[in-house]
């Protein structure tokens, strides 16, 4: 936010973008906060709003500039990684949610699958019997290799939301714990 810009908004579009995905008229007289610029009129709501409204805000702009990025009309480089982090952390406490953690850089996929991903026990599901095997009599039921494969599409499940939602998408603590494992 810089001469009163805010990333590569006009008017029009900070005034859609504020209705459309945050519910709020940025242009409302309470926002108007010194010369009534775009930059002032953000500094004006996050000067008014209650954290939860300044965090859904925050989190808005942050998958913005991520779709912006993809679009190629803003620069990945102006937006380092431990900025755009530390925004997602502020946008989380405000809103009173945890924060997911990031892939580690050095992190493959499936390590981090492994690690975030636990395996599900198929058996909670109530599928049929077929789905497991009996290698001998002595032993439990296996799941064949759905485990891997639920792991696997739930992390692109939350892959997929977290670029349709913006990087402050957290997965929800309250999905059912026959699913959490």
């Amino acid at each position: 936010m810089g001469g009163g810009y805010v990333l590569n908004f006009s008017d029009r579009t900070i005034e859609q973008f504020f209705r459309d995905d945050i519910g709020v008229d940025i242009f409302d007289q309470k926002y108007n906060y010194a010369s009534g610029s775009k930059a002032n009129r953000l500094r004006g709501l996050w000067q008014v709003a209650d954290d939860a409204l300044v965090g859904k805000s925050i989190d808005k702009l942050l998958g913005y500039i991520d779709n912006q990025i993809v679009l190629g009309t803003l620069k990945k480089e102006d937006f380092p990684r431990e900025l755009m982090r530390g925004a997602q952390n502020v946008a989380a406490r405000l809103q009173g949610r945890k924060v997911a953690a990031p892939m580690p850089a050095d992190m493959t996929e499936d390590e981090f699958i492994s690690k975030e991903f636990p395996a599900v026990s198929i058996e909670k599901l109530g599928l049929d019997s077929v789905v497991f095997e009996n290698s001998c009599a002595t032993e439990s039921p296996k799941p064949l290799a759905i485990s891997s494969r639920f792991r696997v599409e739930k992390f692109r499940f939350t892959r997929s939301m977290l670029f349709e939602k913006g990087p402050g998408f957290v997965v929800n603590s309250s999905i059912p714990p026959v699913i959490q494992s």
